[in-house]
């Protein structure tokens, strides 16, 4: 019996080992399925169809190899075409890809990307100050979308430059929306997910141009959701049709929902045919079977210059959407009536004048986006610089691990400009209890400091620390290690909230608030010690994973119930 109890025991131990084993495999698999990393234009022209990808940073002029891949006569090569779609997966990873220049005019599918088909996912991308020129199926990120419901164009968006396509199917952001299947709808539609344009479009001058919107040149047999385009769509080829502020046309059971546009639609030629302010038309292109379909979708007069909201609506489907005359009916709060259905709490943004960063009220904005808060609210031309900007530049990571009660430093660099006062408190948030924050100085160019200290405090930067522009400012952060902390690694978030928002402007990490801006840090724990002798906490074990610990305490309780059961038996015998 005495054996088998230990045999048990033994057999624990080695399933705890395994357990360590199983989960280092899972660890190496994991690392193996990270996407590839893109840090300038040589990496991002290596992109392969198939394959996984991650933006590191952001690309622009200054970027390794910008004058061999883009600044030529032809520009940048599109990745893909319609033979060779590109079916991987894109994190742009919030980072911007700026002064992109395309001169192709007599090919097709022309964009950062040139074509994507079924499955391609791309997300969280701006394209910034983009000069794109083609045939047909023109974008800024994308020329030919032709795919299922799994392929998702996500939290996209471009701003400024021009986009100019010479035979049709050209928009701010996408040329071609397009199915991989005969029929659209439903899980037909790939699918533009809170994603916006302010680019101007146009076309060549030549005949007959077809196809021409702000954000999507034609989204057909595609869903368009919780997107806006911003950008001019100008057309002065004769015979035109199918153009308008959001897209050219909607068709083949594709659809709108949740989406506005503000940008004039100008046709000049002669002969225009189905030209909107939102699209040109929702048209049946098959049978009355297969209508495009809008819902909550706005537009308005005084800027578009259009009067119908859709060009041609035949059997198409045209529901909870309205052109307002005037466009401060989708501004400021007019719009949480005008534009109920738009969910203000988890998407959109009400953009009001006393914000404090905004010269007026504004059309909404989205909450998730590529394009931050002030990128959007430049795009609408209302953002307001403030007499004093802050931002976080992230400096070198902890100096090592430390042992409870101990003190962990690691640096940062702030930088502001000054030209009044502002106060600024500090406090800091973890994932494991009440932590202190020590000497947090910041030293400007005359000599002069101002502290933090404590868990949390405040202070006022003065206007003659800073006249004449900008400073970089070294800061240490001394963060002091709880004690009843279990070994591992936590993270810890410093967060600033500026108290004076009315003159204030901020970058990095804020809030929706617009006054508050944090960094996250993170630092070791070691083992206790014998300068650490207290137990830790339940309270202090969150996002640890400790279920091998568990296992190997279950076998030594199971070892030391068995010696006591032994000795237990020895004492047992001999009374008896």
């Amino acid at each position: 019996m005495i054996k088998k109890i230990f045999v048990v025991a033994i057999i624990i131990s080695l399933l705890v080992s395994m357990v360590g084993v199983v989960v280092g495999e899972e660890q190496v698999e994991n690392d193996l399925l990270e996407a590839e990393e893109i840090q300038d234009w040589n990496d991002l022209d290596d992109v392969s169809l198939e394959d996984d990808y991650v933006l590191m940073n952001d690309l622009d002029e200054d970027t390794d190899g910008y004058d061999e891949l883009v600044d030529t006569e032809d520009g940048w090569e599109p990745i893909g075409d319609d033979d060779n779609r590109f079916t991987g997966t894109f994190d742009g990873n919030g980072h911007k890809i700026a002064d992109l220049y395309i001169g192709r005019p007599e090919e097709n599918e022309v964009g950062l990307f040139g074509a994507v088909g079924d499955g391609a996912i791309i997300e969280d991308v701006c394209i910034a100050d983009a000069d794109v020129t083609g045939n047909r199926a023109v974008g800024t990120l994308i020329g030919r979308v032709t795919g299922t419901r799994e392929t998702e164009i996500k939290r996209c968006c471009a701003v400024d430059g021009s986009v100019v396509g010479s035979d049709g199917a050209v928009g701010g952001l996408i040329g071609s929306h397009n199915s991989l299947r005969d029929w659209g709808g439903d899980l037909n539609d790939p699918k533009l997910l809170e994603s916006f344009a302010e680019v101007d479009v146009s076309d060549a001058g030549e005949d007959e141009p077809d196809k021409y919107g702000g954000l999507v040149g034609c989204s057909q047999k595609g869903a368009i959701t919780n997107s806006y385009a911003l950008g001019d769509v100008t057309v002065t080829g004769d015979d035109a049709e199918r153009i308008g502020g959001l897209a050219g046309c909607l068709e083949g059971n594709g659809e709108f929902k949740y989406t506005y546009s503000t940008g004039e639609v100008t046709v000049t030629g002669i002969n225009p045919d189905r030209v909107g302010a939102l699209t040109g038309n929702t048209e049946a292109i098959r049978s009355a079977a297969d209508p495009g379909e809008v819902y909550y979708s706005y537009s308005n007069e005084e800027t578009s210059g259009q009067k119908d909201l859709v060009g041609t609506v035949g059997e198409g489907i045209v529901d909870d959407s309205e052109l307002f005359e005037d466009k401060n009916d989708m501004t400021g709060d007019d719009v949480e009536t005008n534009m109920d259905e738009f969910d203000f709490d988890n998407v959109w943004k009400i953009v009001e004048e006393t914000d404090g960063d905004a010269t007026d009220d504004g059309y909404p904005i989205l909450r998730n986006s590529a394009c931050d808060r002030e990128t959007q609210l430049k795009a609408q031309g209302i953002f307001e610089e403030k007499d004093i900007k802050i931002w976080i530049e992230e400096g070198d990571a902890p100096a090592g691990a430390g042992k409870p009660g101990e003190t962990v430093e690691m640096d940062s660099r702030v930088h502001y400009q000054a030209t009044t006062e502002v106060d600024i408190a500090v406090s800091l948030d973890s994932d494991f209890g009440d932590i202190g924050v020590e000497n947090l100085a910041v030293e400007n160019h005359q000599g002069d400091f101002v502290y933090f200290s404590g868990q949390e405090d405040s202070v006022t930067i003065l206007k003659d620390h800073n006249p004449d522009g900008e400073e970089s400012l070294n800061r240490t952060w001394k963060v002091d290690i709880p004690y009843g902390v279990y070994p591992g690694t936590y993270s810890a978030t410093i967060i600033f909230e500026i108290t004076e928002s009315e003159s204030t402007s901020y970058e990095n990490s804020f809030e929706e608030d617009g006054s508050t801006m944090s960094r996250d840090i993170e630092f070791s724990s070691e083992e206790k010690g014998e300068d650490n002798p207290q137990t830790p906490s339940e309270s202090y074990i969150e996002d640890v994973k400790f279920y091998p610990l568990t296992l190997s305490w279950i076998a030594v309780i199971l070892l030391i119930a068995c010696k006591k059961w032994i000795a237990s038996k020895k004492d047992n015998d001999k009374e008896f």
